[in-house]
């Protein structure tokens, strides 16, 4: 059986899945790929299979410890878009979207192959990239930029960025039209590696 290295205090579904998606990765739900991960969806979560040019300057535990970094990072966020009502200005239509973040709930190690995996809640929706007909792509590149830095000043960072495909939009009743950033950078290292080494 592959032996997980437990970060934090893991559910037994999340390591069983963490296991199959790890040595399955073919036939795994594939949901998508970016600059530092592979994502799969199972079971109402997403779990990020970490690896790139980038990341491959690192040893696995610098690894291990940067998504942690990462991961502490996020869920701050998470917990501030909350409880302060974070928003978005989209300043062409001078309106305000609410914006949350998605925490992640857990980072996973497994030790025989060497992958570091996050796990989140998966959220359904298109992402702004896909919203082409809601908003001026010049307008959407203004907003992101300027709540890009609001936020990294909020948490004391550098080199967030958000990007159109890393939000998605959403609708409820209490809030109507607002955004769900998945991931704060289109790297993970473009948010953490400016601070991790620190910890």
């Amino acid at each position: 059986m592959t032996q997980l290295h437990e970060i934090d205090s893991i559910p037994e579904k999340f390591r069983v899945n963490a296991e199959k998606i790890c040595h399955n990765r073919d036939s795994a739900g594939r949901v998508a790929s970016g600059n530092d991960s592979t994502v799969y969806r199972l079971d109402g979560y997403v779990y990020k299979i970490y690896s790139g040019e980038r990341l491959k300057e690192l040893t696995q535990k610098e690894i291990l410890r940067l998504i942690r970094h990462y991961r502490e990072i996020t869920n701050r966020a998470a917990e501030l878009s909350d409880s302060e009502n974070w928003q978005i200005k989209v300043p062409y239509q001078d309106k305000f979207y609410p914006l949350r973040v998605n925490p992640t709930h857990v980072v996973i190690e497994c030790t025989i192959c060497q992958t570091t995996i996050g796990v989140a809640p998966e959220i359904e929706g298109k992402t702004l990239d896909q919203e082409t007909l809601l908003f001026d792509p010049n307008e959407l590149k203004i907003a992101l930029s300027n709540t890009s830095d609001w936020i990294s000043n909020r948490l004391g960072i550098q080199r967030l960025e958000l990007t159109g495909n890393n939000i998605k939009v959403l609708e409820d009743e209490t809030m109507g039209k607002y955004f769900m950033v998945t991931d704060l950078a289109s790297e993970v290292s473009f948010v953490a590696l400016s601070t991790w080494r620190e910890k």
